[in-house]
């Protein structure tokens, strides 16, 4: 046991239990989701709104201010309950990706002193975030729903909006469900997946590279 939590250690694999990683993520994802859910709201309404409409936001600043002046702090926080329900995307994909890299390691009967392929890097984390993108996507959508401008949920096929509003989570949960069946909770999915896995896959691999070049000039560990 003790050779291997050392070859993990030297490897640069966590000594968290997957437990421990998803309340760290969770945490660390729920602060986040608390400071960002203002902007994640002028964000939606001025990708969801054509600026020629009346009252449509000039910038963020601008955004940010009507919301405030017109809806208050409610109006900052709308979609941070679904928000909250999708924090554990980070502990679901470092847990995920931790576990990936221990399993492979103690498969292969790895050196400690050899360092993960660019390619087995790229395969854990890409395939540890569509696990968590899988689980937790349904709070995006949410969350997009509940932020759009008051009186508009979505375009018709003509360009037109069509008007409507939500009333909170548990409403919106209901409408999404009865007008598109568990699809509607994944609409969008495809496009996301493609659009966040090359920078995840990338970052992940220059991080563990540079990690793996600070290690050993660190030296070996007591």
């Amino acid at each position: 046991m003790a050779g291997g939590r050392s070859a993990e250690t030297a490897m640069g694999i966590s000594v968290l239990s997957p437990t421990q990683h998803l309340l760290a993520g969770a945490g660390a994802g729920a602060l986040t989701q608390c400071m960002a859910n203002p902007l994640w709201v002028v964000k939606t309404r001025i990708c969801t709104t054509s600026r020629s409409q009346p009252g449509a936001y000039r910038g963020v600043i601008d955004g940010l201010a009507q919301v405030a002046a017109k809806e208050g702090i409610r109006g900052l926080y709308k979609g941070l309950a679904p928000g909250l329900l999708g924090v554990a995307h980070g502990g679901l994909q470092f847990m995920a990706y931790e576990e990936m890299k221990r399993r492979w390691l103690h498969s292969q009967s790895r050196s400690s002193t050899g360092d993960f392929t660019s390619a087995e890097l790229a395969c854990m984390s890409a395939s540890s975030k569509t696990f968590a993108l899988s689980i937790t996507y349904p709070s995006q959508v949410l969350r997009s729903r509940l932020q759009q401008t008051p009186g508009i949920t979505s375009s018709a096929a003509d360009g037109a909006p069509r008007m409507g509003s939500y009333s909170g989570l548990s409403d919106v949960i209901v409408k999404t469900f009865r007008s598109e069946g568990l699809i509607g909770f994944y609409k969008g999915y495809g496009p996301a997946l493609l659009r966040v896995l090359p920078s995840n896959v990338l970052t992940f691999i220059v991080y563990e590279k540079i990690a793996g070049i600070l290690r050993r000039s660190a030296g070996p560990q007591r």
